[in-house]
């Protein structure tokens, strides 16, 4: 199985698709200059986070808003998204004081982004998306894993 990890610290150019060098303010125009690498060919992915331990309700809070926002799109893309979308927390304790969740993405959209400040940039205030960012960006450690996976069953 081919697995793809990013190695960088998970930071404002990880985390909103940005170049190296691109501030926050400016996602629309850095985002269109990049091609984006939230969007998926595999059928199935499972996306990786390690969470600070004490950053897990702030995540978990962040996930649900992303996936709050898929289902409440006018997008039929989005929705679909939505349907297939699961969090899963790892129960072993914590390694080094953080957790691991994975997102299990059945059935990946094809030529959707997956990208999740992208997401809720679509519905909520761009002052609302800057919070969270500020709230979510310090807890996640590391980079973001992408694993293509098999729905054996």
């Amino acid at each position: 199985m081919v697995r793809q990890t990013l190695v960088a610290a998970f930071s404002a150019a990880v985390l909103l698709g940005l170049p190296a060098g691109a501030s926050a303010q400016e996602p629309a125009a850095a985002a269109a200059q990049q091609p984006d690498q939230y969007v998926f060919t595999h059928d199935s992915l499972m996306m990786g986070f390690t969470i600070a331990e004490t950053g897990t309700a702030e995540f978990e809070a962040f996930v649900a808003k992303v996936k709050e926002t898929l289902l409440k799109s006018s997008k039929p893309e989005r929705k679909q998204q939505a349907e297939s979308w699961k969090l899963l927390k790892v129960e072993t304790p914590p390694q080094g004081g953080n957790v691991t969740y994975l997102l299990v993405l059945e059935k990946v959209v094809k030529g959707a982004s997956y990208d999740m400040f992208k997401i809720l940039s679509e519905e909520v205030p761009p002052a609302e998306v800057q919070e969270i960012y500020k709230k979510v960006a310090p807890v996640i450690k590391g980079g973001i894993s992408f694993t293509p996976i098999k729905i054996a069953g």
